[in-house]
């Protein structure tokens, strides 16, 4: 965009916000489900009326089936004390992202949706991978 070889984009909001601010790019929305910490005066696509273009970045740690509950559970309570550090909720205030603490059958759903959400992209659009 900047050099103007495309006309727009779905940009990560702390790589774009510089841009925006020195006004070399117009920012219109965020497309995630909730207004950015960044940029809370920009609308989200819901709010305009654009739900479906809705789209986040998701970040899952996961381990295999087999997992003893134990042990899931320890890892779960270690990431979710770190991430209430006040130096990683900073940063991930930084990266504009947000902790949802998801785990198990939540998680597991939360993927799932996603996962149905693009297969249904990719049988449409008849995208394949080489």
């Amino acid at each position: 965009m900047l050099s103007g070889e495309v006309d727009g984009g779905i940009l990560a909001t702390p790589g774009m916000l510089p841009h925006v601010q020195s006004g070399k790019i117009t920012a219109l929305a965020v497309t995630s489900a909730r207004r950015s910490r960044l940029a809370p005066q920009l609308p989200t696509v819901a709010e305009l009326g654009l739900k479906s273009l809705e789209q986040e970045v998701l970040y899952l740690v996961m381990v295999p089936a087999a997992t003893p509950d134990a042990v899931v559970q320890t890892l779960a309570k270690g990431i979710t004390d770190a991430l209430q550090r006040p130096d990683a909720k900073e940063r991930l205030v930084k990266l504009d992202l947000f902790y949802e603490g998801q785990t198990g059958a939540a998680a597991a759903q939360r993927l799932a949706d996603l996962s149905a959400r693009y297969g249904q992209v990719v049988r449409a659009t008849g995208i394949t991978s080489n």
